[in-house]
């Protein structure tokens, strides 16, 4: 399956591969283009996402690069997740699509977080 891609005004959203690991999706978005990848979960990555959420629906992941950090190679990094399939319940007990959960993380060209011994070979 193909990844997701569009154009915003920050300029080309990169499309990639369906991501099985974050490591690897965190790396290609360091030189990504534009800096930001979407693309659609797939394998143990989609299955662990799925797990948390009480979901079935695919989930779609979007890496923004965010800031760039002091170490070479490094960036801070924005991961939101979305499955518009989805219907999660909500607090009013309704429900609702997963979109924009998610997390910042400091990641590395070499797939390490800035300050591990092989982060500072760059």
């Amino acid at each position: 399956m193909l990844g997701v891609c569009a154009v915003t005004c920050a300029g080309t959203v990169e499309a990639a591969a369906p991501a099985t690991d974050f490591r690897s999706l965190f790396t290609k978005v360091i030189d990504a283009p534009g800096g930001v990848v979407k693309t659609e979960l797939h394998g143990p990555l989609l299955q662990k996402v799925q797990s948390e959420v009480h979901t079935d629906a695919r989930v779609f992941v979007e890496v923004s690069a965010i800031q760039v950090l002091p170490q070479p190679g490094c960036k801070r990094l924005k991961v939101i997740f979305s499955a518009p399939e989805s219907r999660l319940p909500t607090k009013d007990g309704g429900t609702a699509p997963l979109d924009g959960v998610g997390f910042e993380v400091n990641m590395c060209r070499d797939g390490n977080p800035p300050g591990m011994i092989n982060s500072r070979k760059e």
